[in-house]
């Protein structure tokens, strides 16, 4: 009886995830074990820490599908690893506050990215300065809501259109409200690997003035540019020719005052008009209108997740705080909380449990779980999720610091490592092969792809 394994079985396939069930291999006391792993079953199946998560990546990353340097996660999913580790670079010593940053930016991955939400809130506070001069303050982030959008995207225009809301709604007070749209097409964003991102989904940005706060809520549509342009005029009463840039796009804002009648001054009617226009009952993928006015009335709920799913939100925070970690480490921690994150999300809640043993009587039984999806499977999973073509186009959470967008790479074959030679249409370097300079290569690609 000495030796004896009790097994689970599983399937590979990526399906929904059925409880582990035990298989007992043995001939003898079969009834009295039976008994005694469903009374301690609960017990013996306890999520392990992020520590032994971690351990065991770095002892069975083969066994897992994953590469040496899983932490990585390949820098292909839409979760910005370089820029996670840029928060606790300038957060210096203050690391409640990078872990305070980083959580919300996994939560944001896990709305947006992982359950493909089409409704995406962020609120901020008004705040009065002893000059006099207010500030708009992200409540989960710290930081000034212009602050939270990089001068690259789109030339600029995203932050000076968001600066022109902020004032406005400053300025107007309660009630007011500032729309954004943000059509597909070229961002100026690059990825973790230096790829350029092309939005392939647009983004409406409403805001309103509640009183002490400013909330924001983000619509996502398949909306093309036509359509884009119909919601502009809509809103805006501005006609914007065919082949306007994206530039022009954004900073066609609409600004809606406290005492104005317009459809757009309440959320839900926001939404009536995008519907109207969409001439469809899908909004965004598979999911309808009516999802998303059920995610709008939940508007505030949408970042309460379960409690399997704050569990390892909670884990990160009190790990990291806990230990004195160098950069490796911290990454390593970043990366296996999204990983963790992704596999419950993608797989119906399946956690992970640890080896354990189970002694009965004077026998010693081993219990082995054999875990039915792997997490080099998890990452190809998130790889490949809607809007993707396996190491196609990707939504990339980059941070709350560079906003979200969908990400094209593009693999050109070469790179821009000529510093000899300078750029035939500008003379900067380095260049290409053909003697072109990135910058004006993007475009090039996007004229030739119709983005200018």
């Amino acid at each position: 009886m000495r030796g004896k394994e009790l097994l689970t079985d599983g399937s590979a396939a990526l399906q929904p995830v059925v409880k582990p069930e035990f298989r007992i291999v043995g001939r003898n006391e079969r009834e009295v074990v039976d008994l005694e792993i469903y009374r301690r079953k609960k017990e013996l199946q306890k999520p392990i820490g992020l520590q032994k998560f971690i351990d065991f990546l770095d002892r069975n990353y083969q066994q897992q599908n994953l590469k040496r340097d899983w932490y990585t996660l390949d820098k292909e999913v839409g979760f910005s690893m370089d820029a996670q580790m840029r928060i606790f670079e300038e957060a210096g010593e203050n690391k409640a506050l990078a872990v305070t940053r980083t959580k919300q930016d996994m939560l944001g991955f896990s709305l947006e990215y992982l359950r493909q939400g089409t409704v995406m809130p962020a609120d901020y506070e008004i705040k009065e300065e002893s000059d006099g001069t207010q500030k708009v303050v992200n409540l989960k982030y710290g930081k000034e809501i212009l602050d939270t959008v990089s001068e690259k995207e789109r030339k600029g225009s995203v932050k000076r259109s968001i600066g022109r809301v902020r004032d406005y709604l400053l300025g107007e007070g309660e009630g007011s409200v500032g729309i954004v749209v943000s059509p597909p097409g070229w961002t100026g964003l690059k990825t973790d690997r230096g790829e350029p991102i092309i939005y392939d989904q647009t983004q409406i940005l409403y805001f309103q003035n509640t009183g002490n706060r400013i909330e924001e809520t983000t619509y996502r549509t398949d909306f093309d540019q036509q359509k884009c342009r119909k919601l502009i005029e809509r809103l805006t009463g501005t006609e914007i020719p065919s082949n306007a840039n994206v530039e022009d796009y954004v900073g066609q804002i609409a600004l809606i005052g406290p005492s104005a009648g317009h459809l757009a001054k309440e959320p839900e009617g926001l939404i009536n008009i995008m519907q109207g226009i969409g001439g469809s009952a899908f909004a965004y993928g598979d999911k309808t209108w009516e999802d998303m006015r059920k995610d709008l009335r939940r508007r505030r709920e949408l970042y309460e997740f379960d409690a399997r799913a704050k569990e390892i939100l909670d884990k990160f925070e009190v790990y990291v705080l806990s230990h004195d970690l160098n950069p490796l480490q911290t990454q390593k921690a970043i990366a296996g909380t999204v990983l963790r994150l992704s596999k419950f999300f993608l797989y119906d809640g399946q956690e992970d449990y640890d080896q354990g043993e189970l002694t009965l009587k004077r026998s010693s039984y081993t219990v082995v779980y054999r875990r039915p999806v792997t997490y080099g499977q998890v990452l190809e999973e998130v790889k490949k999720l809607p809007g993707c073509e396996g190491g196609g186009n990707k939504t990339s959470v980059l941070s709350v610091t560079e906003r979200t967008g969908t990400v094209l790479t593009k693999d050109r074959g070469y790179k821009f490592d000529d510093y000899e030679h300078g750029c035939k249409n500008c003379g900067k370097k380095p260049t290409g092969p053909c003697q072109i300079c990135e910058p004006c290569t993007e475009d090039i690609e996007r004229a030739e792809a119709g983005l200018e």
